[in-house]
Formats: structure tokens, C-alpha cells, sequence
């Protein structure tokens, strides 16, 4: 029997938090095996102390990954407070496994193809699914969907990459107790295990194509041979696009990301900016291709929360049965796009009313998602992952019958 279980709770500190979840876990799980579990914790609590003090309830032997956040989601819906959410699972027949790559920053397709061998290598079974938690700060998480994917090429692959509450200074990825930057976990499932996944950002285009002329990774210098920053200038004003250059994440970022068109696909990758140079050029919280088109585009918080709903739905049409758990990865963007938590809640309720409202959820607010681009194909194991930013992406699971 495959049973997840998930618990949030908050405390004076990081290893009250986690002792709080737990006793919900036990509640919930009792004497079943647990196979693997997944945490998200607020950055402001000691990271050390939260992850060894969830390892020493699961025990040694128990595979666990996680992430700091920009904000956790649980059945109760955005964290109000500092917390953890914990995501437990079960099974006599499913096999867990984690592995973590760390030194990451400049190798991102070699660990990806590492990180998929170590996975690969604890099971003689295919891995059906994995998911991934990359430093939100210093990991272009492309690299690792590349590699990873070579790796792996029948599993579904997610991901959520780790946030610090929107300081911007150091994230953590858990492992077996301990906790990196600069690295990558992941958690991967084996046997008898269906996954579907839900995406979408619900952001529009405002602006025609246009063409990235000169970029390096996720610094984009030139577009249509002019600096970066000229887009947003055309669009939003010179006055406006100066706040780029002021603040870490500027506003004008919330509604106004740049949208890649995907060929083959009816959707487009969204990437935020992050920072302007004094040259103009913008580093986005995602890759951009040279030769990329892109356009400028526009959110609305009702759009949002709609592209919520489309995306769980999707995912449940996807699963065809009820799902035991729900993994929730939403930008942070998002959450500081409803401006309150009670707005962000709305999200989360358009998701339930999908999924179900008794349905174990665990997530958190990321620094980037990685997930299929899910119009490229009818068959999500087609799909190619790529990283997306503004989107919220919403993983389901049962077990195969």
C-alpha cells in the first residue's frame, strides 16, 4: 500500500518546528514503512539543526532530501510564520532514493549525468520519476535537466530550486541529514509509482518577438542589437526600468518577466530578471539561448490563480485516479505577486479544489522550477523538463495498479 503523509508547523526554533510536523507524521503514518521523505524550511531557522533533527526521527537508513524556501505550502496553504512542511512516504513495493552532487556552479551537465548514474545505480529498476532541489543562487538548473535526462531518459523529472526568503545571499539543499549549497538532491522512485504533472504561469505576451542577440547562461547582454534593459525602457519607461538597477528582484520584475518561445509547443518559458549591469545587460533567473525570440510579458493575479487551477487539473486528468500526495512548486514571485499571504492562499485553494481537499500537499515558494514543458506531447514521458520561472507546477502521485 503506497500512503503519503504530510505535516507543516512552525516553532521556536528550527528543531521545535520539526519535532511539531512530526507528530502529525506519526499520527498519520503509524507503523507503516517509510521509504523516503522530502522537507522545506524556512532559511531563518539553523539549517543544520532542521535537517538532522528530521533525519534522527526518520533514521539513519531513510533517504531525505529538501530546501530552504521563499515560503512553505501545506494543506493549510502559504506559511504565515517561519516553518517546515514535511512530505513522509510509504510503501512495501515502491523504492526511494536519494543522491546529491555538490561543487556544482560551472560543471551543471556532468553533475546532472552524475547525479542520474548514482540514482540509477542503487536499483535494478527503472527510475520512474525524480525530483530535484538545486541552489536557487548558483546552479543553472539546465545543465542538470540536461545531464540528468541522459541519465535517465524514461523518468519524469521536477524540481524546485532552493530560496532564503528573498535575501538572496545562500540557499541549502538537504541530504541524509546534512546540508550544502552549491549542490543539488534529488529523490527518486522506482516500482510501481504513477507521477502526473501539472504546469502553467498564466502570464501573456505584451510585446512582439524579439530576437536575444548576444547572451552568456542566464546573462542576457543584447536584444535586437540593443542592450537588454531597451525592452523594458520601450514598454514600461526609462523611469521604470531604472528600478532594475536599484533593487535585487525589482517589482517591475512581478508582472513584467520575458517569455522564450518554445518550438514545437503551445506555451512559453518565463524568466524573470534579476539584475541590470551598468552596460544594461540583465541576468534572468533562468538560461536564455542566444538567438532565443522572445517577448515581454504581462501577469494579473486573477490570471495567476486561474493558470493554478488549469495546472492541477491538468495534472489530475493526467493521474486518472486519486492521488495519494501533492507536490507544489510555485515561484516566489508568484507568492510576492498576490502581495499577502491570505492573496497567495487563493493559489493554493484553486489547487486543492483540483486535487481534492483531503489530498496530503507539501511545497514551496522556489527561485525557479524545473518541470516538462507539457504541450510538446500527449505522453508526459515525452515531455522534454526545462526550467521555468513565474510558473507554478503541481506533481501528483499514486500507485500503479
Amino acid at each position: 500500500m503506497f500512503k503519503i503523509a504530510t505535516a507543516a508547523a512552525s516553532g521556536s526554533s528550527g528543531s521545535e518546528a520539526v519535532l511539531n510536523a512530526w507528530v502529525d507524521i506519526e499520527n498519520t503514518i503509524g507503523d507503516r514503512p517509510i521509504i523516503g521523505a522530502i522537507m522545506f524550511s524556512s532559511s531563518t531557522f539553523d539549517q543544520t539543526e532542521v535537517a538532522s533533527t528530521l533525519q534522527g526521527k526518520l533514521g539513519a537508513d531513510i533517504p531525505f532530501v529538501g530546501a530552504s524556501t521563499a515560503g512553505e505550502i501545506s494543506k493549510s496553504g502559504p506559511s504565515v510564520a517561519p516553518s517546515v512542511t514535511v512530505m513522509v512516504f510509504s510503501s512495501d513495493t515502491i523504492g526511494c532514493h536519494s543522491a546529491l552532487v555538490t561543487d556544482v556552479s560551472g560543471n551543471e551537465e556532468a553533475k546532472g549525468t552524475e547525479l542520474g548514474n548514482l540514482l540509477s545505480g542503487q536499483t535494478d529498476k527503472k527510475i520512474e520519476y525524480c525530483t530535484i532541489h538545486a541552489d536557487g543562487l548558483k546552479v543553472n538548473p539546465n545543465g542538470i535537466l540536461k545531464g540528468l535526462s541522459a541519465a535517465l531518459p524514461d523518468a519524469v523529472l521536477t524540481g524546485g530550486s532552493a530560496g532564503d526568503d528573498g535575501n538572496y545571499k545562500q540557499t541549502y539543499q538537504y541530504y541524509n541529514g546534512e546540508t550544502h549549497s552549491n549542490a543539488v538532491a534529488a529523490l527518486a522512485f522506482s516500482g510501481p509509482i504513477s507521477v502526473s504533472v501539472g504546469v502553467r504561469h498564466g502570464w501573456n505576451p505584451i510585446s512582439g518577438i524579439r530576437t536575444v542577440t548576444k547572451a552568456e547562461g542566464q546573462v542576457v547582454h543584447t536584444i535586437d542589437d540593443k542592450p537588454a534593459i531597451s525592452l523594458y525602457e520601450e514598454f514600461l519607461g526609462e523611469e521604470v526600468a531604472e528600478q532594475l538597477k536599484e533593487v535585487t528582484l525589482a517589482k517591475v520584475a512581478l508582472s513584467y518577466p520575458v517569455g522564450i518561445v518554445t518550438p514545437d509547443s503551445n506555451t512559453m518559458l518565463l524568466r524573470a530578471p534579476f539584475y541590470v549591469d551598468a552596460e544594461g545587460s540583465i541576468t534572468f533567473g533562468g538560461e536564455v539561448p542566444e538567438g532565443s525570440s522572445i517577448q515581454l510579458m504581462i501577469g494579473s493575479k486573477e490570471e495567476a490563480v486561474e493558470a493554478a487551477a488549469v495546472a492541477a487539473a491538468d495534472a489530475v486528468e493526467q493521474l486518472g485516479t486519486t492521488p495519494n500526495g501533492a507536490l507544489i512548486y510555485s515561484c516566489h514571485i508568484r507568492d510576492t505577486l498576490y502581495a499577502t499571504r491570505e492573496e497567495s492562499k487563493l493559489e493554493i485553494e484553486a489547487i486543492q479544489r483540483a486535487v481534492g481537499s483531503e489530498t496530503p500537499m507539501a511545497g514551496f515558494y522556489t527561485y525557479a522550477e524545473q518541470a516538462p514543458v507539457r504541450d510538446k506531447a500527449v505522453d508526459i514521458k515525452t515531455c522534454d523538463p526545462a526550467t521555468h520561472n513565474e510558473t507554478v507546477v503541481t506533481v501528483l502521485f499514486s500507485e500503479t495498479t
